[in-house]
């Protein structure tokens, strides 16, 4: 997990390049999904016989399987097993076996792999876990071992560097314990020493009684889904379909991988520089003649040792490589290379490589690569110092354009003057990741001391204000900074609208004392539609972080004059396997939100969707000044939804601290007239609704749902449900 910025020497970009032994130990566990595909083809085995494994380790009880998120016994269950060799899959090199009760192996520790999920058999055909898996058999069974069961897990060599898994007596129909169904089958893996490295195959034996079908037969790789797998079945990468009939006694499936790639014979040529940042440099290049697979691009800082990539082993952008970091990666001729420190020169490398149709790859040309040198910009722009709007800048949108472009030299203020207007701004405000706003030099924009109801009002369909990958900026509604009055508003009139957006990795900044209005009427934010006042979305694309150590604190979050949003927070993160991606750590604190609602779908005062862990929500008041009618049967309206996890529990989407709000009444602290909800139709309410993931518990503490009016034609209410790992 990312690091508290307390601890940052550098801000979190230098420590992108600079940090090796952190990134390193993450860059190497992860794989490249243009390398990380099932380079295999399958053939059928029709008469070979069947071989039960002889002298095998047997696994015949719970307490030899492995704990982890399943439920731990044969219907549901697996272990761990160390291999006695290398076996180098999807391009990446693995030493453990997931060996499950349902019929799969799958690559590496893959424990925390649900029962839901384990026994699903058109997992081996998406992106639902497990991943990396061979399925002989992949359905919902049992392994059938306890007491009076015959059935038994055995895994073993069965030749020179050949490992063997095998479903002895498992059962043959539903996936309860049997002495009359039963079924047998075997998947083999072939060792680096042995005759035909890197092959799999899949061998069935005898059945009796009752066989039901519906398996999946095949393997896919670390992402899954359309093109990611092999139907044994079919031979398709794309046509998903399960067993009709048991493969037959001594018949079997026979995969072979392609064979090793082959470095392509030259490189690329004529790297020219194109436009330059204090943050960024691109570039571009002539592509080998050859037509490589792809290229391989690595900046260190100039001077720096050179270390060349390894075959068969896919890096991703923004990996380390010994003293430089990953910048591209795939078939594009050109490139941009972000998160680079003001005034450094770096050096760019570039590779060929082929990884196409062919097996142990990527295989790279690290010969006389391509190579060229450019330097950063060193910052400019305001030099550190309090700027007048309209005094030193005409607007807050020169002043953001000065910054986005030059930079800044040492911490800046823009202070917006008494007569202020946002009349003449262009919508949205957009303050841009640089690498000269850091923790030793940040924004702040405020009101000039003595100024009083000012607003930046937008009109447009995005933000207002769009922090798109900005750290260490202070949006604060106190004149001068001081004191406890909001003299700032910031509202979006639209109904696609938001006031302030966070995303591409929008860190370390802070929302305070300020009031904020919208009126977007969306009840399904997501990664690619606005929702909320306040609106958080999700990691760049490039460094796959998320949106961190954000706060909101001392805010008024509310409709714009008579509208009422769907939502006053909304956030969802991106989700893609990796912890890093996830918005962590933000603060909402000692806010108002109120006037939420939507009459036709889902509403909330504070939203917390998936891709999303710790966040800290505590001392605010949600409640509603009118009241509000449902008219869609079904529409559920809640006061905190906080759901971040989704379809299993997880080692993240946990820890959040929810802790002393209040829910209720027409004012803070649930006082006033009831918080009323009608309904001519079927409505649901929830005072909290919070889905948590299971690692670090999650607190909810002190909350109070008081001063509350609900009526309905009969669905249901709750004040607080909270579903698994959370603590009171």
């Amino acid at each position: 997990m990312k690091k508290n910025p307390t601890s940052y020497l550098l801000d979190r970009r230098k420590l992108r390049l600079f940090s090796m032994s952190i990134l390193l130990g993450l860059g190497m566990l992860l794989s490249n999904s243009s390398f990380a595909q099932v380079l295999y083809s399958v053939s059928n085995l029709t008469g070979v016989g069947y071989t039960p494994i002889s002298g095998g380790t047997i696994i015949n009880s719970t307490a030899q399987l492995t704990p982890g998120s399943m439920t731990v016994n044969q219907d549901d269950g697996s272990a761990l097993i160390t291999l006695p060799f290398t076996f180098n899959y999807g391009g990446t090199n693995f030493t453990q076996v997931t060996f499950c009760t349902n019929g799969w192996i799958g690559f590496g520790n893959q424990s925390t792999v649900t029962s839901a999920n384990g026994r699903t058999a058109a997992n081996l055909w998406s992106t639902t876990e497990p991943s990396n898996t061979l399925g002989a058999w992949f359905k919902d069974m049992g392994a059938n071992f306890g007491v009076g069961f015959p059935g038994e897990m055995v895994h073993g060599s069965v030749g020179t560097d050949i490992y063997a898994f095998e479903w002895k007596n498992a059962v043959g129909s539903s996936f309860s314990n049997t002495t009359t169904n039963l079924i047998n089958f075997q998947i083999v893996l072939y060792g680096p020493a042995s005759s035909n490295p890197g092959r799999v195959e899949y061998f069935y034996g005898s059945t009796a009684g009752t066989t039901a079908f519906g398996a999946a037969i095949g393997m896919e790789d670390a992402v899954g889904g359309s093109g990611r797998f092999l139907n044994a079945l079919n031979g398709s990468t794309t046509v998903s379909s399960t067993s009709t009939a048991w493969p037959g006694n001594g018949n079997g499936f026979r995969f072979t991988p392609f064979s090793p790639c082959v470095a392509p014979v030259d490189q690329a040529s004529a790297l020219a520089f194109g436009t330059i940042t204090t943050g960024a440099i691109a570039a571009s290049f002539t592509a080998a003649p050859s037509v490589p697979s792809g290229y391989l691009v690595v900046a260190y800082p100039t001077g720096s040792a050179v270390t060349n990539p390894v075959d068969a082993n896919a890096y991703i952008v923004n990996q380390t490589l010994g003293l430089g970091k990953v910048i591209s990666v795939g078939t594009s001729v050109s490139f941009n290379a972000t998160g680079l420190l003001p005034n450094q020169g770096y050096d760019f490398y570039v590779y060929t490589y082929s990884s196409t149709l062919c097996s142990f790859a990527p295989a790279y040309n690290t010969a006389s690569p391509l190579t060229g040198t450019a330097t950063t910009n060193a910052c400019g722009g305001p030099v550190a110092g309090t700027y007048s709007i309209p005094t030193d800048y005409a607007t807050l949108t020169a002043a953001l354009t000065d910054i986005n472009t030059n930079g800044m030299l040492g911490s800046v203020i823009l202070e917006l003057e008494p007569g202020y207007t946002s009349g003449a701004e262009t919508f949205p405000l957009t303050i841009s990741q640089s690498a000269c706003i850091n923790v030793f030099s940040t924004l702040t924009i405020r009101p000039q001391a003595g100024a009083t109801g000012l607003s930046i009002a937008g009109g447009n369909a995005g933000p207002t204000i769009d922090l798109n990958g900005a750290d260490y900026v202070t949006i604060d509604g106190r004149p001068g900074g001081v004191g406890t009055s909001s003299q700032l508003s910031i509202s979006n009139s639209t109904t696609t609208g938001v006031a302030i957006r966070l995303y591409n990795d929008a860190s370390n900044n802070t929302l305070t004392y300020c009031d904020l209005q919208g009126s977007n009427v969306s009840g399904a934010p997501s990664l690619v539609t606005l929702g909320g006042v306040v609106y958080m979305g999700g990691a760049d694309a490039v460094f796959l972080l998320g949106n961190d150590n954000n706060t909101i604190s001392n805010c008024s979050i509310h409709g714009y004059l008579a509208t009422t949003p769907a939502f006053g927070i909304a956030a969802i993160g991106t989700t893609t396997g990796l912890a890093s991606t996830f918005n962590e750590n933000n603060t909402v604190t000692n806010c108002n939100i109120y006037d939420y609602f939507l009459a036709t779908g889902a509403s909330g005062g504070i939203k917390v969707d998936v891709g999303n862990t710790g966040w800290n929500i505590t001392n605010n008041s949600l409640y509603q000044t009118a009241t509000r009618t449902v008219t869609t049967a079904g529409a559920t309206h809640r006061g905190m939804w906080i759901t971040p996890n989704t379809g299993s529990l997880t080692d993240r989407a946990n820890n959040f601290n929810v802790s002393n709000n209040y829910i209720g009444g027409s004012a803070s602290l649930a006082g006033g007239s009831p918080y009323t909800i009608t309904s001519a139709t079927t409505a649901i309410m929830y005072g909290m609704d919070i889905s948590v993931g299971s690692g670090t518990a999650t607190s909810v503490q002190g909350n109070a749902i008081s001063n509350i009016a609900f009526y309905f034609n009969c669905n249901r209410y709750s004040f607080i449900c909270c579903y698994e790992y959370c603590k009171w």
